[in-house]
């Protein structure tokens, strides 16, 4: 059962409490992390210039106090194992695979438009609309470099960043967009940065040298509200009478795609229709690090809403967890970012886009005369351990190998707190009864609860009218089968899957799911030292940061 928590009605009773484990957490000190990259003083100093010319009006804030700096720190660490899973190569193989759904479903749209030009006569243009950073460039690393620090965001450390981005292409980008203007469909990019004349033409210079294609500064704008400039263009398409038709919108916010911040704002002829946009005109890149569901990843915290922060998100992992009422501990607190973004609106669209791309796939096996074969991985797939992982953290305890191997995974499905992905469960109903294909269920557990596990997992299946003869594998899905064709949707492609053979696998993101990571021997502080310098990182020099604080 979830519970609605009221935060205001039970923050004055837990304020001293929160507050005192709060400060007794030990912060893990990032001053001897080599980061990834370190601004330079010529970008620093044109930075000063730049904000200078603006007149912004957020300077750096210092913490006020040793105490209010390891505070912030605190907060940043909720963010390591998130950055950790988007530095590593599995989000490579995410970002890839968006790239490929989108090539198939252009292909699609493009040829929609050629039909309806035969039947009518009337040629139309084809546009496309692409946030920049984490939708075609890696830029997080901007975000986690304050992990291990006690800054917040600030004016020039953010134009500098603009000014002199290391970022590269994310895999498949460039190549999607090159195919796409290969096509002749136009290209515009939209970045939500601050509108000034070198801003504005270190982007489009930054774009071309990443070999972007269509790239001008009549093609390359900035502006925050990202679906009001879409329609501006499209308007100005119109009146110049060359008949625009949308064939691609994409970003890694919710925004960017057109949707509202608070998407429940939306009645539900509105959310149907953009939701059946996602997956074929509409895409997301998945970015577990930040987001506009993340306050502590845009550091927009005040001194005086440290503590409220700190407990707001606690309080939200406890209601993920399915209680409002448990010990706070903070033991665990480096899982809390991943485990945040595997609920939100985002993840809930890259789960969908996949599965239209996978019910695409059964769709074409079904005209070969083929029927489909779908493996689907039961942990963070078809089961949404989002809320065992915050239970887990409610505990103060870690996600780790102990965690899933013994018997804790199996009385959580026991005691009915697994709950399934609806979209999962209506696209294997699919698969069974309109394409006429096979199901089978992948699980992770191993060791000695194997037999127990399986036993658990065809009971959970069965009581929740998922499968009423469920075929359980274990280990690795299998992605040819002998005398068939055979599907995937995993968490992540294994290395053991050939990248040839991998057009069957479609992946959903789950970042809290990465069990092997903590070891469950008593070292989890020592796993978050050694995953510290595994994340991209980018930040202001030492000397400039100190400059920026008088």
């Amino acid at each position: 059962m979830k519970f609605n928590l009221k935060l205001d009605s039970i923050l004055q009773a837990k304020t001293d409490q929160f507050n005192r484990q709060f400060k007794d957490h030990s912060s893990y000190d990032g001053s001897s992390i080599t980061p990834e990259h370190i601004a330079s003083k010529e970008a620093v100093d044109s930075a000063r210039r730049v904000v200078k010319q603006i007149n912004w009006q957020k300077p750096m804030i210092p913490p006020v106090d040793a105490e209010e700096a390891k505070d912030i720190r605190s907060l940043h660490e909720q963010v390591v194992t998130a950055a950790a899973w988007q530095s590593g190569c599995d989000v490579k193989t995410h970002h890839r695979k968006v790239f490929d759904l989108a090539r198939r479903a252009l292909d699609q749209r493009l040829e929609e438009l050629r039909l309806q030009a035969t039947r009518t006569g009337n040629q139309s243009t084809p546009v496309l609309f692409t946030d920049v950073d984490d939708m075609i460039v890696d830029s997080f690393s901007y975000f986690t470099g304050f992990i291990g620090r006690s800054d917040r965001m600030d004016d020039v450390s953010s134009c500098a960043w603009w000014l002199y981005q290391p970022s590269q292409a994310l895999s498949g980008a460039r190549e999607f967009l090159e195919y796409a203007h290969s096509k002749g469909v136009v290209i515009h990019y939209i970045t939500a940065r601050e509108v000034h004349p070198e801003i504005h033409k270190a982007a489009c210079d930054f774009l071309k040298n990443q070999g972007f294609p269509n790239v001008s500064e009549k093609n390359v704008h900035i502006n925050h509200e990202k679906q009001e400039t879409a329609n501006r263009i499209m308007n100005e398409l119109i009146s110049q009478g060359k008949a625009p038709e949308l064939v691609f919108m994409a970003g890694d916010k919710r925004m960017d795609l057109g949707f509202p911040r608070n998407p429940s704002t939306m009645n539900k002829g509105e959310r149907d229709v953009m939701l059946a946009q996602v997956g074929r005109t509409h895409f997301v890149q998945p970015c577990a690090a930040f987001g506009e569901w993340d306050r502590v990843t845009h550091f927009k915290y005040s001194s005086g809403e440290l503590l409220k922060e700190a407990w707001s998100r606690f309080a939200h992992i406890h209601q993920i967890a399915g209680y409002p009422c448990t010990p706070i501990s903070l033991n665990s607190q480096e899982q809390i970012q991943a485990v945040l973004y595997s609920t939100s609106f985002e993840r809930e669209l890259a789960v969908r886009q996949s599965l239209v791309g996978a019910e695409e796939w059964c769709k074409k096996m079904v005209e070969k005369g083929k029927p489909p074969v779908v493996h689907v991985q039961l942990e963070g797939v078809l089961a949404d351990t989002s809320s065992y992982v915050a239970d887990l953290i409610a505990q103060g305890r870690y996600a780790d190998q102990e965690s899933l191997q013994t018997g804790a995974l199996i009385e959580w499905f026991d005691y009915g707190l697994a709950e399934p992905d609806e979209h999962v469960v209506a696209f294997l109903r699919n698969v069974r009864n309109k394409y006429k294909g096979k199901v089978e269920y992948t699980v992770t557990v191993e060791g000695a609860e194997v037999q127990n596990y399986c036993q658990m997992v065809c009971r959970w299946l069965m009581h929740n009218d998922i499968d009423d003869e469920p075929v359980i594998n274990t280990g690795l899905c299998i992605i040819n089968t002998e005398g068939s064709e055979s599907l995937s949707l995993l968490t992540r492609q294994s290395a053991a899957i050939p990248e040839e053979e991998a057009d069957g696998v479609y992946l959903i993101p789950a970042p809290h799911q990465l069990w092997e990571w903590w070891r469950g021997d008593g070292s989890n502080h020592r796993v978050v030292e050694q995953l510290f310098p595994k994340i991209k990182r980018w930040v202001m020099p030492q000397e400039g940061a100190a400059e920026t604080h008088k």
